[in-house]
């Protein structure tokens, strides 16, 4: 099993790392276990479309990924579910939908170096802990603004929109416009990342844990906005109500 997650040092003063060691075990088997990116899954019947952040599961499946009885991880997601930190669903007699609450926060990599903050990651079943630090960004986003990129006019207005859009003041600085620039850099348009934001807005606005991810870098980072644009309508890459191309110059006006 391929990939990473992301914990940071404020875990240990959480409700949740004070649970019992076997429920802590089955928290961490959660987030290893929980999608990356976007699966189908078949029910029985019909296709399902499983999301990022979530996975379905068995609590016999669970316990043995995790290496404690039925009766810990009944105990444990019943205790989870309590403290908010996943959400739980019952599905087809045998299987249930676990969804990991605020998942982005579990899986960016924005930072140089983050205070506090570690980065484990996973492969072929071994882990590395990069001596307490977060590394920032994939090499191919470190060397992105080396070389030449978009003019910041079309960086300055997705940054306009996303304010706009979700209430917000973040300032016109490289930090926030250079991870736009290196998304345009890679052929993605200013038309497909104002709809990502658009998108975003209404499934995460009215959602306490989830709006505090409407911020440049979880939107703008490099793997995240991938699958968000994955996410969109088919229709998306011709026309999208609210986001009509302005006829005199071509942009897309805030």
């Amino acid at each position: 099993m391929n990939g990473w997650v992301r914990l940071h040092r404020q875990l240990l003063d959480s409700p949740t790392w004070k649970l019992p060691d076997g429920h802590r075990i089955v928290w961490i088997t959660i987030l290893l276990l929980a999608n990356h990116k976007t699966n189908q899954w078949w029910n029985g019947s019909a296709l399902e479309t499983i999301v990022p952040g979530t996975f379905i599961t068995s609590q016999q499946h669970l316990a043995e990924a995790a290496g404690v009885t039925r009766r810990v991880v009944q105990k444990a997601i019943k205790n989870l579910n309590a403290l908010d930190s996943i959400r739980f669903k019952t599905r087809f007699k045998k299987y249930s939908l676990i969804e990991v609450v605020n998942w982005p926060s579990y899986q960016h990599e924005e930072e140089t170096e983050v205070q506090g903050a570690v980065q484990v990651r996973f492969k072929s079943g071994s882990s590395e802990v990069h001596n307490g630090r977060m590394i920032r960004m994939e090499e191919e986003e470190l060397h992105c603004t080396a070389g030449a990129v978009p003019n910041g006019h079309e960086a300055r207005n997705i940054l306009a929109w996303l304010n706009t859009k979700a209430g917000k003041n973040f300032r016109f600085t490289p930090v926030n416009l250079n991870m736009i620039k290196c998304r345009m850099k890679e052929g993605i348009t200013e038309h497909q990342i104002k709809a990502v934001i658009s998108r975003k807005v209404k499934e995460w606005g009215t959602d306490e844990h989830m709006r505090t991810n409407l911020r440049p870098k979880t939107l703008f980072n490099r793997t995240n906005l991938e699958n968000y644009i994955g996410e969109l309508p088919k229709e998306t890459d011709h026309e999208l109500p609210g986001l009509r191309s302005d006829a005199a110059d071509g942009r897309l006006p805030l």
